[in-house]
């Protein structure tokens, strides 16, 4: 997060009324090269995404919206469990809200010491075995870096999203945001291998936002 926009193209296209609902921002994603710029020191197992610098391991989420206007987002469904299997951290990539508690449940034979020194959240699990599970409370959003001390093949990230309009973009790149009440807002684009995008968008009552993204280029 926060990452200078030095590598990234954005187009953004205002197309007419009728195409969608009002107070929608939707879009399409596309990557180039990786970067390591945004990777931490050990490399990153794989799940969602098998290939480094898919497409699928993105986050689309908006810096800040209004409290009255996020009472009115739909409830988000987020997973809490990052899963220690096969000497891997499962899932790559975890988006949570803030004040979401996180298992950390081991299910492999060996021992495990999960830990992140990242300012959003700084913790260390100690050792623990096959069949036990520890669990941290991520209070604040950021980007936490996750390891094993034991293994360091391990690594996995977790985005805490300030609020709960994010999305995720699906095989082809395609990406919606919950409506949004009219205004201006600001919206990231984080990738773990990719410089991150920031870009202001209005959101007016009568037109679909389009945003076009190459991460990368």
């Amino acid at each position: 997060m926060g990452a200078p926009l030095t590598r990234a193209v954005l187009c953004l296209a205002v197309l007419s009324s009728g195409c969608a609902s009002s107070g929608v921002i939707r879009g399409t994603l596309s990557t180039g090269a990786p970067t390591d710029s945004a990777i931490p020191s050990q490399e990153p197992s794989a799940d969602r995404a098998s290939v480094r610098g898919s497409v699928l391991d993105a986050v689309v989420y908006v810096e800040e919206v209004h409290p009255r206007g996020e009472s009115r987002l739909p409830a988000r469904y987020t997973s809490s469990r990052l899963e220690l299997k096969g000497q891997t951290l499962r899932p790559r990539i975890l988006v949570v809200l803030p004040g979401t508690s996180v298992e950390f449940p081991n299910h492999d034979s060996l021992f495990h010491n999960i830990f992140s020194v990242s300012p959003a959240k700084s913790f260390d699990l100690g050792r623990y075995g096959r069949g036990e599970s520890k669990r941290v409370t991520f209070d604040k959003p950021g980007l936490v870096n996750v390891y094993c001390k034991l293994h360091p093949n391990m690594a996995a990230y977790i985005l805490v999203v300030p609020n709960r309009a994010f999305a995720r973009p699906d095989s082809s790149g395609r990406f919606v945001l919950p409506p949004l009440p009219k205004g201006q807002y600001v919206v990231n684009v984080w990738h773990p291998d990719f410089p991150a995008i920031r870009r202001e968008v209005t959101v007016t009552g009568d037109k679909k936002q389009e945003l076009v993204m190459t991460l990368g280029s």
